[in-house]
């Protein structure tokens, strides 16, 4: 019988660490839930008594409107098919991708994967321009070209 009075303590540690070792993370868990959940609520309530979405939505218009007239949509053609039907060049069939101006002399910087296909080079800006340009750099391996 004295050895049972002893080891009862020990059996109740026992039990006391499997309990807190199958409850503990569930309780942690739970709070953390909690916690996300009030976050969340106040972000909410912050948002709806806020113009923050509003004033967000407007900079992206202003950024828009500022940046717009150097974006230019790019169309490469191959020559040879543009030699043998000079309407392909008009319809603007062949490779096509973005780029924009990079300064007052017309360079202009895009993918070196939009123009690797074509030898000739269509550049429509903002306002419907169409100008023929020029490969100056193309670098494979940063994917970077310059046009001219």
């Amino acid at each position: 019988m004295r050895r049972f009075v002893t080891s009862i303590p020990a059996i109740l540690v026992l039990f006391t660490v499997a309990t807190v070792l199958v409850a503990a993370p569930a309780a942690i868990k739970s709070i953390h839930g909690a916690q996300l959940a009030a976050r969340i609520a106040l972000a909410q309530n912050t948002l709806a008594h806020s113009d923050a979405l509003d004033q967000i939505s407007l900079e992206r218009s202003a950024v828009h409107d500022a940046v717009m007239p150097s974006v230019v949509h790019i169309i490469t053609i191959d020559g040879r098919r543009a030699r043998q039907n000079p309407e392909t060049y008009n319809l603007g069939i062949g490779a096509s991708g973005a780029g924009w101006f990079w300064d007052d002399q017309g360079h202009i910087i895009t993918n070196a994967h939009v123009v690797e296909v074509g030898d000739l080079v269509r550049v429509e800006t903002f306002d419907g321009r169409v100008r023929r340009a020029d490969v100056l750099y193309r670098d494979e391996q940063t994917d970077i070209a310059v046009l001219k």
